[in-house]
């Protein structure tokens, strides 16, 4: 892996190339309601919250990596994450619990 120190033009242009790509095709597929309300790039990521049409949306490079709603943040968008809860049904004492893998842990 590249550093700034070890800095491989070819390398870094590479980058520049795929990162423009992705931004053009996240682009136009995003509605035209959506709106861009966050940008960054990380060394793993390029992030975009997204909001459109009351929803909220973290994106890692195209990806959604979690949804809430605007109006009502605890309602769920990805069914997987309701049937976290199913674990009350066999033991209803549950004290502790560690929920791995939620994203951003709003649905």
């Amino acid at each position: 892996m590249s550093s700034f120190r070890n800095f491989d033009p070819p390398h870094a242009w590479s980058r520049v190339v795929f990162t423009v790509i992705a931004v053009v095709w996240l682009w136009g597929s995003l509605p035209a309601s959506a709106r861009v309300i966050h940008e960054a790039h990380s060394p793993y990521h390029h992030i975009l919250v997204i909001d459109d049409e009351g929803i909220r949306t973290l994106s890692f490079d195209g990806t959604r990596e979690t949804r809430m709603s605007l109006q009502d943040p605890l309602r769920g968008h990805f069914t997987y994450t309701e049937l976290f809860h199913f674990a009350w049904l066999w033991n209803t004492n549950i004290a502790r619990v560690a929920m791995l893998g939620l994203g951003g842990g709003s649905t």
